[in-house]
């Protein structure tokens, strides 16, 4: 509205006045600053202070679900090493002719298994070459190897 009225204003003193002559030219420019002056007058009751919340807000919004979505990565990584090893440990236990239940843990750190507990009825003979197995293909130490019947 102050646009408007501003408008109405420069063009009657344009009118009065004349724009033509070297006072038309100075009136022409004066009434040009005025109507800029009106059209980015309302810039005055914008508090540029409080744009920084925002953004702060928004980065910690962000920066949240980043912390959220690499622990769901890293939690589904887990389940998937744990599952591929348990099926790894069940074949290679099948071949022996075994029937055992498996459950691996897994470091969340490294991503490794480092805790086996097998469950189920093995010789000792068939216990040590599953054993063994656990020890050197995937590195989980006989102490860390916990076995239940």
């Amino acid at each position: 509205m102050t646009l408007v009225c501003g408008g109405i204003l420069v063009s009657l003193v344009l009118s009065i006045g004349g724009s033509s002559g070297s006072g038309g030219r100075i009136r022409k420019m004066l009434c040009g600053m005025f109507v800029a002056l009106i059209a980015i007058s309302p810039l005055r009751s914008v508090d540029f202070s409080n744009l920084d919340n925002p953004l702060q807000d928004y980065t910690a919004m962000a920066q949240a679900a980043s912390q959220s979505g690499i622990t769901q990565a890293k939690d589904t990584m887990i389940s998937i090493i744990s599952e591929q090893t348990e099926a790894y440990i069940l074949d290679k236990a099948e071949t022996l002719g075994v029937s055992v239940n498996v459950d691996i843990e897994v470091d969340s750190e490294s991503l490794q298994p480092t805790f086996a507990t097998i469950t189920g009825s093995v010789t000792p003979y068939e216990k040590e070459m599953i054993s063994g197995f656990l020890t050197q293909e995937l590195l989980i130490e006989r102490s860390a190897q916990r076995w239940k019947n």
